[in-house]
């Protein structure tokens, strides 16, 4: 089975107090559960997967509808001060402490700039500009 992602992306200006993205958010995860109900696999066996109004069989694998949070980077520190200002996108937070990431240090926040740049950013350096769901 090969598998794809299809990526929808929003951007929406940010002159509301973020009601425009929770109607998007809610819209999202409607559409979401309404296709994973008909159409998410259950198992790979077709006996397991029947269809019987003419639309093929389930093939989704997996779904999820989320806001992605972005803003401005902002910090106070000498590295990555140059960035200062640049619009950023969150990649993941990192919550659970692991290799690289003691616990007193938690959490932080991987961000992707525009130009690709990945980097680790302390909460107080990210000024979000677009409001969670």
């Amino acid at each position: 089975m090969s598998k794809h992602q299809i990526i929808l992306t929003v951007e929406l200006d940010d002159s509301g107090d973020g009601d425009k993205v929770n109607i998007l958010a809610a819209i999202a995860e409607g559409a979401v559960r309404n296709a994973k109900e008909d159409y998410q696999r259950e198992s790979d066996d077709p006996e397991d997967n029947p269809r019987h109004d003419g639309y093929p069989g389930p093939f989704i694998t997996d779904m999820e509808a989320r806001v992605v949070p972005s803003g401005t980077f902002h910090t106070p520190h000498e590295q990555y001060r140059e960035r200062n200002g640049y619009p950023y996108t969150l990649v993941r937070t990192i919550e659970k402490p692991d290799k690289t990431h003691d616990e007193e240090v938690l959490p932080m926040h991987e961000i992707q700039f525009e130009d690709g740049v990945h980097i680790e950013a302390w909460p107080d350096e990210l000024k979000e500009t677009r409001h969670d769901h």
